[in-house]
C-alpha cells in the first residue's frame, strides 16, 4: 500500500471509461478496475461513457451502478467521437488524478498502484504502460504485435503514451475532432510544463484489428489524428520523426531475421496508409475523430 497526500488530504481518483458496443468486455474491465482501485486506498468513481451504444453495453453498466454508488454512468444517443466522450468525463471529474481508458482493454495486476506512484514526483504529469496485444494469432496479428513492440522501442527513447492513461486533473477539454485523444493529451501536459512518464513493466492488453483491413483503416485514422495535432497544437508524437523510426526498424530486422518478412509488409503497410492519411487530411481535410470498430 502507498499514500499520495496533497494538501494532506489523500486525492481522489477518477477513472473515466470510454465505450462502444463493448458487451463483451466492459464487465472484465469493470472487475478489474474496481478490484485495482480498491487496491490503492485512494478514494475513487468510475465514470462510463456509453456512445451510441446498440447492444448490452448500457444495461450491464447500469446493472453494477445499482450495485456500487461509485459507478456512474453517463450516455450519449448519438454517437459522436471519443474525444466529446471524453469531454463529458473530464467535465464532470473532480478528481485530483484521472485515468482515461478505452472499453476493450484489460490493463494487467497493479496497474493503478503502479501509475500512481509515479505521481509522487510533482513534475510528471501523464502517464502510460505498454499496450500488448491479447491475440498475435495470424498475419494481421503477428503484424499488429510487431507494431506495438516498434513502438515500446519508440517509447523507451522518446515516450509514447496510448490505451490506458493517467493524467493530473489539469486539463479542462480537449478538441472535439481529434481522433489520437492520448496524443491531445501529451501535447496539453507537456505545453503547461509537465512531463510525460512511460512504464514498460505495466502492460496493458488490448485487442487487435479482425484483418489487414481493418488494420489499415485504423493506421490511416491514427496518422490523421497525428497531422490534426501536429497542425492544430504544434505537437509531434514520437513515432512521427521518421529516422528514429527507420533506426527501430532495421534493428527490430536484425534481432528477428526469421520474422523479417513480416516486418517488412508492417513497414509497407504504414508507408501506405501514412500516404493515404496525407491525402485524408491535407486533401479531402477528414479528420476521422468519428470511426467504425475495428
Amino acid at each position: 500500500m502507498f499514500y499520495i497526500y496533497v494538501n494532506n488530504f489523500l486525492p481522489f481518483l477518477n477513472i473515466g471509461i470510454m465505450a462502444h458496443n463493448e458487451e463483451k468486455n466492459i464487465s472484465l474491465l469493470l472487475d478489474e478496475l474496481l478490484r485495482q482501485a480498491e487496491n490503492t486506498n485512494f478514494p475513487f468513481n468510475i465514470t462510463v461513457v456509453a456512445s451510441g451504444c446498440t447492444d448490452r453495453t448500457v444495461d450491464i453498466v447500469k446493472s453494477y451502478e445499482n450495485k456500487d454508488n461509485r459507478i456512474k454512468l453517463l450516455t450519449e444517443k448519438q454517437r459522436r467521437g471519443k474525444a466529446q466522450a471524453i469531454n463529458l468525463f473530464l467535465n464532470q471529474a473532480k478528481g485530483d488524478f484521472l485515468i482515461i481508458s478505452s472499453a476493450d482493454i484489460i490493463p494487467t495486476n497493479n496497474t493503478l498502484a503502479k501509475f500512481l506512484s509515479v505521481f509522487s514526483d510533482p513534475v510528471i504529469g501523464m502517464v502510460g504502460g505498454r499496450p500488448v496485444p491479447k491475440s498475435s494469432n495470424g498475419i494481421t496479428g503477428l503484424i499488429n504485435r510487431f507494431l506495438w513492440e516498434l513502438h515500446h522501442e519508440v517509447s523507451l527513447r522518446q515516450t509514447k503514451l496510448g490505451e490506458f492513461i493517467a493524467i493530473r486533473n489539469i486539463v479542462d477539454k480537449i478538441p472535439e475532432k481529434t481522433a489520437v485523444d492520448e496524443a491531445t493529451l501529451e501535447a496539453f501536459i507537456t505545453q503547461k510544463g509537465f512531463k510525460l512518464k512511460y512504464l514498460p513493466d505495466v502492460i496493458i492488453y488490448n485487442y487487435r484489428p479482425k484483418n489487414l483491413i481493418s488494420f489499415i483503416k485504423k493506421r490511416i485514422r491514427i496518422f490523421v489524428g497525428h497531422l490534426y495535432v501536429k497542425e492544430t497544437m504544434s505537437y509531434r508524437v514520437s513515432t512521427f520523426n521518421l529516422i528514429p523510426l527507420i533506426l527501430t526498424v532495421i534493428k527490430k530486422v536484425k534481432k528477428e531475421k526469421k520474422n523479417a518478412f513480416y516486418i517488412l509488409i508492417l513497414v509497407f503497410l504504414e508507408a501506405f496508409a501514412r500516404t493515404i492519411a496525407f491525402f485524408e487530411y491535407y486533401v479531402r481535410r477528414k479528420t476521422y475523430h468519428i470511426w467504425s470498430r475495428s
